[in-house]
């Protein structure tokens, strides 16, 4: 009786984490591909700030973009509907053990104002950031210690498909928001503002 109560506190718990990243990595990914050339300056404000904006061709903040908030929208379904659990889990934490120290550092030195994390649809502060990061981190490692636990929506046959969709969406997404800016405006000087 205890170890089901166990298992299923475990279940529960890694369940409500694993909607908590798939949210914010799906919200993150979209508003990014939504304002592609926005998140372009931002990434242009990184390597800048960090004096490496020479090292990288002149392309490379936009694709760096498209493709960044293609695979973060495609971790998000992923995570969403239980596909390639072991995979999902592992590149969420892998992100968030990237962006946490990498947002402690832009909260102490401030070398850029935000940090771009969810566009311009939710500006929070770098303080605030990393504090979302410390709680997002804390939600990935427990999907990923209890990522069995996680159900999932898709048989394996439906996979593939999925997995494809999601990732081909958010390139499809940002290719399109790119050449038609902005299907949606979050900018704070947007028409009719």
């Amino acid at each position: 009786m205890k170890d089901k109560n166990l298992h299923i506190i475990q279940k529960t718990g890694a369940n409500v984490c694993r909607f908590l990243l798939a949210a914010s990595f799906i919200f993150s990914g979209f508003v990014k591909a939504v304002d592609p050339l926005g998140f372009q300056y931002k990434i242009q404000d990184y390597l800048t700030a960090f004096g490496v904006i020479s090292w990288f061709p002149s392309f490379f903040p936009l694709l760096g973009g498209i493709i960044l908030s293609a695979i973060e929208f495609s971790i998000g379904i992923f995570l969403f509907f239980g596909i390639k659990k072991t995979i999902s889990t592992t590149l969420a934490l892998v992100l968030m053990i990237f962006m946490t120290p990498l947002t402690l550092y832009l909260a102490i030195f401030n070398p850029v104002s935000d940090c771009g994390c969810f566009g311009d649809a939710l500006v929070i502060s770098n303080w605030e950031t990393f504090f979302k990061n410390i709680v997002l981190s804390l939600a990935a490692i427990v999907t990923f210690i209890y990522n069995q636990r996680l159900f999932q929506c898709f048989t394996f046959r439906a996979y593939w498909f999925v997995a494809l969709y999601a990732y081909l969406f958010g390139v499809g997404f940002a290719y399109y928001n790119y050449n038609h800016l902005p299907v949606i405006d979050f900018r704070p000087y947007k028409i009719g503002a």
